[in-house]
């Protein structure tokens, strides 16, 4: 008996020991999460490694519409990633970007805009560019550039003789439409040949192809369905004769698709890379919660499996990811990390403030409001706290913000002062050297206007052993303070400034202006400079002078006792003064020096004594005038030097500041007499100013009891005030109004508050009965808002719609009816247009008692409340 029960009591306890061990599975907001594999909105991955470096190439998203700017992630082990700009040609669209190395070293770069494809050259894998084939709008690749073929997707192959294929297409779902694929000549320049790849093939051929071969098989993959929900996916098709086809639809389709609980949502538009002996798939898929159209999208990646039949296994996606691919390059851990926190707002319980501790990019801290938000991090004890990672929500927008510290949360440092930044990143890397238990962020602006406070994580680091590549310093003219005696590094990560010790101005010489220094003077910097720049790490230091030849080669720029002697030039310099570019680029070993492009000395990096950290600008003997000075903490080539000396001084306009809540339009008719026929109403208690017929005049009435504005179809008044500064981008505003419309259209434009025209950049308000935009017209689809109940009738109706930056809300009769998270970009708005569209559409054909627009959300309570009034 006693055996039994011994028995029993082990085969219990190996069930425990089981149960308890058992691998629970990683859940989207799980900390330490590894999918998705960066922080923020980007699509349509292309995934390379070039030497020691991953390059993830994407779509900028989250603005509704892959506006770019062109960028490009880097890592070293495929977890710790950075943004760095690609400086492309300015274009609209900046889709699907691949990058290939050519035969002759140099890297090419395919990218779409609906619907061509365009080529660049660079000679590194970050840029810059320019347009292979010429001027910046030479395309390689038209519209049906092969029959039956929309371009769009451009992605590379090259085959193992070294032939180069590029495939493209999008919605290929039509009878006899597919892919294209085109086989490039050794120039790269044109195609030798070119066909279609039938979607009889590559069933439901969509869009995003992409070709990889292993032993002996071509892998055609794509992406099927509809990148705006969970229909997307991923398929493939094979063939043993070539990367042209034929190809044969495999059996086992789809191998990537939405999982059981959506939150693997739409995934797709994927590339693939080759580790190893084993290959991985990164890919896209929405983000959590998911977006109004799937504009926000992430990038995940998981491994591809393929079996020995020459088949693609379905893959296993989820959230863990698939970790480093090499040894870490930030071997100290993230003091952050699981830390009590506290905020002064979160959004809802999608967006808690604990989400910006636990390493996870798939969760946000959200707060309610998009300028003076804080999130304090409490870690316990007191340490040491060197470095301070920031990866906001936007990671191509600028954030404005001061981090503070404290060891008792009590009495208050400030650890890094950004206030005034211009520089966009991820992630912000924030220097100092201080012990704190506490450590505070607080968000003070936002390029983006009215997009609320948010970030994916902050990481904080008690060392660093490699920094996260970024421009440390940019001084530009713009960013000098004469007044002050200061020249601003708002456009450089470490901030703060250089103050002037002695006599210095701006001055223009050749039509460009600099700093004049004279003789003797000098500026010095605020801050330190960053250790690895005294330990024989990579550096790049750059600036413009005006003189000689000899005066250019004049050292003027030292940190620490960095001072170098630089041999002189040739016999046959010239002596005529004009602005030069000076380089000095280091691998961390040897350091070379150039003039205008040309190489004049390497040396040896030897070892830089820290005398007092700083970054020192001298006038010298004779004095210098210099401009547009960057440091770099990574080793640049000299083509991206001298784009940086070229570019254009760009004065960033400063963000509007926090305004008092207003009613910009306040139209009532009951400050009228019934019976009165009016060319001008009065704008009552909102902006000074008046709305002015361009049409016929409108008529007051008593209509249900209820004095209004007749409208009937022919009317526009146009406002003589534009709305304020701060009203564009993704401004929070309401708008309520009571209508009776008994003759409904389908639509019928009230109020056109942004005259635009273009996709995101508009607020048309009406009351019409089309479901998709009726009440509002963003000129955005999925964004636009409308109502299946809405129907003619001889009722006066509440209508309301607020936004507050995330969530906009449509009201009728007091009663929340439709919402949901979109985001704008509205332009600035010189007129609000009264009873159609600014281009004459929709004609508003009924009565309006009352308009009122503010530039904030109005609560539930007032909509309820407004409604109440009128309805008693």
């Amino acid at each position: 008996m006693k055996r039994k029960y011994l028995l029993l009591f082990f085969i219990l306890g190996y069930l425990s020991i089981n149960i308890k061990t058992e691998a629970q599975p990683v859940a989207w907001n799980s900390p330490k999460a590894g999918n998705p594999i960066i922080p923020g909105y980007f699509a349509d991955p292309t995934i390379k490694k070039f030497g020691d470096t991953y390059y993830l190439y994407a779509t900028t998203d989250g603005n509704g519409g892959g506006l770019g700017p062109s960028q490009v992630w880097v890592s070293k082990d495929f977890v710790n990633w950075t943004i760095m700009p690609m400086n492309w040609p300015t274009t609209y669209h900046i889709w699907a970007p691949d990058v290939m190395k050519g035969k002759d070293g140099r890297f090419y770069m395919y990218y779409c805009e609906p619907c061509k494809i365009y080529c660049g050259v660079s000679e590194t894998p970050r840029g810059p560019w320019k347009n292979y084939l010429g001027a910046d709008t030479t395309v390689l690749v038209k519209d049906r550039f092969v029959k039956n073929v929309i371009t769009l997707d451009g992605q590379s192959f090259v085959d193992d003789d070294g032939s180069t294929y590029l495939y493209w297409g999008t919605w290929g779902i039509y009878k006899d439409f597919g892919c294209g694929v085109g086989k490039l000549t050794p120039d790269l320049k044109s195609f030798s040949k070119a066909q279609i790849i039938p979607n009889t093939q590559a069933t439901d051929f969509f869009e995003a192809p992409f070709m990889i071969k292993k032993d002996g098989i071509y892998y055609f993959t794509y992406s099927s369905g509809s990148c705006h929900d969970h229909t997307y996916r991923v398929q493939y098709a094979t063939s043993k004769t070539g990367p042209m086809g034929p190809f044969v639809f495999a059996n086992n389709n789809p191998i990537l698709a939405t999982n059981a609980d959506s939150t693997i949502h739409g995934p797709g538009h994927h590339s693939i890379i080759k580790e190893g002996d084993k290959y991985y798939i990164v890919y896209h898929r929405h983000n959590i919660p998911q977006s109004t159209r799937g504009m926000h999208r992430q990038i995940a990646a998981d491994q591809l499996i393929f079996t020995k039949d020459g088949r693609i296994e379905k893959v296993n996606a989820g959230h863990q990811g698939i970790g480093y691919l090499q040894p870490s390059t930030n071997p100290f851990p993230n003091l952050a990390f699981g830390k009590k926190v506290k905020a002064s707002s979160y959004y809802n319980d999608w967006f808690k403030p604990e989400y910006a501790v636990d390493d996870n990019n798939a969760t946000l801290w959200r707060a309610k409001s998009s300028r003076n938000e804080w999130i304090e991090i409490d870690l316990g004890t007191v340490q040491p706290v060197q470095r301070i990672w920031t990866q906001f929500e936007y990671a191509t927008s600028y954030y404005q913000y001061i981090i503070e510290t404290s060891a008792d949360g009590k009495e208050w440092n400030v650890f890094a002062d950004k206030r005034n930044n211009v520089l966009a990143g991820s992630p912000m890397t924030d220097y100092g050297n201080v012990k704190a238990r506490y450590v505070r962020l607080t968000i003070t602006g936002n390029e983006k206007n009215g997009v609320l406070a948010a970030i994916w994580n902050i990481k904080i680091f008690s060392g660093s052993k490699i920094d996260p590549p970024h421009q440390l310093v940019h001084l530009s003219p713009s960013s000098f303070l004469q007044n002050k005696g200061q020249w601003e590094n708002k456009a450089g990560m470490l901030g703060g400034s250089l103050s002037a010790k002695g006599d210095i101005s701006l001055v223009t010489e050749d039509s460009h202006t600099g700093i004049k220094l004279a003789s003797q003077s000098e500026l010095v910097s605020d801050f330190d400079m960053p250790q690895g720049f005294f330990s024989g790490q990579p550096y790049t230091l750059s600036y413009s002078i005006y003189g000689s030849d000899e005066d250019a080669m004049k050292q003027i720029v030292t940190w620490g006792n960095n001072k170098k002697t630089i041999t002189s030039l040739a016999k046959n310099s010239s002596d005529n003064k004009a602005w030069h570019v000076v380089a000095c680029i280091s691998d961390g070993k040897k350091e070379s020096v150039y003039l205008d492009s040309t190489l004049i000395q390497s040396n040896r990096v030897g070892k830089i004594q820290s005398k007092d950290n700083k970054l020192h600008i001298s006038g010298g003997e004779s004095g210098a005038l210099i401009s547009n000075l960057n440091v770099y903490n990574w080793q640049q080539s000299i083509q991206e030097v001298m784009f940086d000396a070229n570019a254009s001084d760009i004065v960033i306009p400063q963000i509007p500041g926090e305004e008092a809540k207003e009613m910009f339009i306040d139209l009532n008719a009951d400050n009228y007499l019934a019976g009165t026929s009016l060319k001008q109403i009065e704008n009552g208690n909102g902006i000074k100013g008046l709305f002015n017929t361009q049409t016929t005049p409108v008529s007051v009435e008593e209509k249900e009891n209820v004095r209004a504005f007749r409208f009937n179809g022919t009317q526009e008044f146009r406002s003589t005030f534009p709305l304020p500064d701060s009203f564009f981008d993704n401004p929070a505003y309401s708008v309520t109004a009571w209508i009776l419309n008994p003759e409904l259209d389908e639509n019928e434009c009230i109020a056109d508050i942004t005259p635009a025209y273009v996709e995101l950049d508009r607020i048309a308000f009406g009351w019409g009965k089309e479901p998709r935009n009726g009440l509002i017209c963003h000129n955005g689809w999925f964004e636009d808002s409308g109502l299946k109940e809405v129907k003619p009738d001889n009722k006066w109706h509440h209508v309301a719609v607020t936004y507050d930056g995330y969530m906009e809300k449509i009201y009728v009769d007091g009663k929340l009816l439709k919402q949901k998270d979109i985001m704008l970009r509205l332009p600035r708005s010189p007129y609000v247009t009264l009873g159609r569209t600014s281009d004459q559409a929709w004609p508003f054909n009924g009565w309006l008692h009352s308009l009122k627009v503010y530039n904030y959300t109005i609560s539930d309570k007032d909509i309820e409340y407004e409604s109440f009034l009128k309805q008693k």
